[in-house]
C-alpha cells in the first residue's frame, strides 16, 4: 500500500513544480503589434534607435515571438544583491591563472568577478563606493558586459527574466510594481519591452581577460567569493564548456 502513496506524492509534487514554474514566467503581452510613428518614438525617447511597437498596451521594440522561454523562471537563475569579495591570496585556492573572467576598476576601486561564479548567477548588483554596479554575464553568448544601473537618472536593481531574445539574456528592472517592469537586452543594453522599451544603458569600461593577467596588473584586486548565499558547485560549468 505504501507504493502507490509514494507515487501519487511524487505526481502530485510534480504538478506543484510544473504549476509553480509557469505561474514564475515573466508576463508578454498578447493581441495585435501596432508600430508608433516616428515622431512618437523621439517624444518618448531620444536613445532608441529601434522601431518601437505597442501591444495590448505594452511597448517594445523586437517581436514577441524572438523572445523565448530559457528554462528557469523569473529570478530561478538568481542574482547575487550583496557580493562579497576576498583577496587574491584566498582566490588562489580555487582559480588558476587561465581562469577568466571581468576585470573593473571604477571608483578607484579594483574587482574580478570571475566566469565560473558568473555562469551561474549572470547577473551581479554591486556597489562600490556608494554607486551602484550592473554586472551582466551571458552563458550562452559568451558575452560580459558592465553597465551603471541608472534608469532616467535612477539606480536600478536587476534580476534574470528567464527568457532569451537570440540565445542572449533578457533581464527585467526590479520594480515595486510589476507592470513597471522592462525586459532588457544585455548584449545590446537596452529595455525591449516594457515602459522602458528604447532606453539604453551606459557600458562602463571592463576586460574580459584571464585571472593570471589580471592579478599581476593589479595585485590589490578583489575577487568575487564564491559565498553567494546560493549552493552551487561553482567548480563545474552547468552548461558543460
Amino acid at each position: 500500500m505504501k507504493f502507490p502513496i509514494i507515487i501519487l506524492i511524487i505526481v502530485i509534487a510534480g504538478v506543484g513544480f510544473l504549476f509553480y514554474r509557469n505561474s514564475n514566467q515573466f508576463p508578454l503581452p498578447e493581441g495585435e503589434s501596432v508600430t508608433k510613428t516616428k515622431n512618437t518614438i523621439m517624444k518618448e525617447t531620444e536613445k532608441s534607435t529601434k522601431t518601437i511597437s505597442e501591444t495590448d498596451g505594452t511597448k517594445h521594440s523586437i517581436p514577441l515571438n524572438e523572445i523565448l522561454s530559457g528554462g528557469p523562471g523569473k529570478d530561478g537563475i538568481p542574482s547575487i544583491d550583496n557580493p562579497k569579495f576576498v583577496s587574491t591570496k584566498d582566490a588562489d585556492e580555487y582559480l588558476t591563472d587561465t581562469d577568466v573572467g571581468l576585470g573593473l576598476v571604477f571608483n578607484g576601486v579594483e574587482r574580478f568577478y570571475p566566469y565560473q561564479v558568473l555562469v551561474w548567477h549572470e547577473i551581479v548588483n554591486d556597489n562600490i563606493k556608494n554607486d551602484r554596479v550592473l554586472v551582466t554575464y551571458c552563458p550562452l553568448c559568451a558575452t560580459g558586459i558592465v553597465f551603471d544601473p541608472k534608469v532616467n537618472g535612477v539606480a536600478q536593481e536587476f534580476g534574470v527574466s528567464g527568457k532569451l531574445w537570440q540565445s542572449n539574456l533578457l533581464m527585467y528592472n526590479r520594480t515595486a510594481i510589476e507592470e513597471d517592469e522592462s525586459l532588457w537586452s544585455q548584449v545590446l543594453g537596452e529595455a525591449v519591452l516594457g515602459v522602458s522599451t528604447g532606453q539604453k544603458l551606459k557600458v562602463l569600461p571592463a576586460d574580459t581577460v584571464q585571472y593570471g593577467a589580471w592579478k599581476k596588473a593589479h595585485p590589490n584586486t578583489e575577487i568575487l567569493s564564491r559565498e553567494t548565499g546560493a549552493i552551487r558547485n561553482y567548480g563545474r560549468d552547468p552548461y558543460g564548456g
